[in-house]
């Protein structure tokens, strides 16, 4: 079976092509970004699996209707009849990529075990600008205090680790061997 991604692929692919002929590239995301928040913190899965399609498309378009223009519901509805509802945050993410690709940036996600400050961060996305060769990058912080110290950056499909508890991982498997 294909993994979410993969499914999730084709969905973004069609919302961006649609959004971007249509001068609609934030709007969309506005949209996909207010409906994975609604998938994530809602029980809209479950009511679509119990109840009918127009009940679950009207609930949606109640919650989401200063983003849901015709099309908006329309792919709604697509999704909720494919059974694709879950996949909303893999479909934002790939759309995300897309625009990004669009617009010459990109975004990363800084994991580290406390804030970092700004000159850090401002280091750090200096860096991924000039190995990705984009114009520009948005930063977006998370805090995980299992990393000890050090941060992890991820851009698109790669992670890279400089945190504490990964060379601590490192060191006991070389000493083990």
């Amino acid at each position: 079976m294909a993994d979410d991604l993969t499914v999730a692929r084709p969905y973004a692919r069609a919302a961006f092509s649609y959004a971007d002929e249509n001068n609609a590239l934030d709007s969309w995301l506005g949209y996909l970004t207010a409906l994975a928040a609604l998938v994530k913190y809602s029980d809209i899965t479950e009511k679509a699996e119990v109840g009918a399609a127009e009940d679950t498309v009207k609930y949606a378009s109640g919650i989401l209707k200063e983003f849901m223009d015709e099309k908006q519901t329309n792919f709604f509805r697509l999704l909720l009849e494919n059974k694709r509802l879950k996949l909303v945050p893999h479909i934002l993410s790939e759309y995300q990529n897309y625009s990004d690709d669009k617009k010459d940036s990109l975004s990363a996600v800084v994991t580290s075990a406390r804030p970092l400050s700004e000159d850090v961060l401002a280091s750090i996305k200096e860096k991924v600008q000039k190995k990705f060769g984009v114009s520009s990058v948005r930063i977006q912080t998370v805090t995980d205090p299992s990393l000890m110290a050090g941060f992890t950056v991820k851009v698109k499909d790669q992670v890279f680790d400089a945190s504490i508890r990964t060379r601590l991982n490192r060191l006991i498997v070389s000493l083990g061997s």
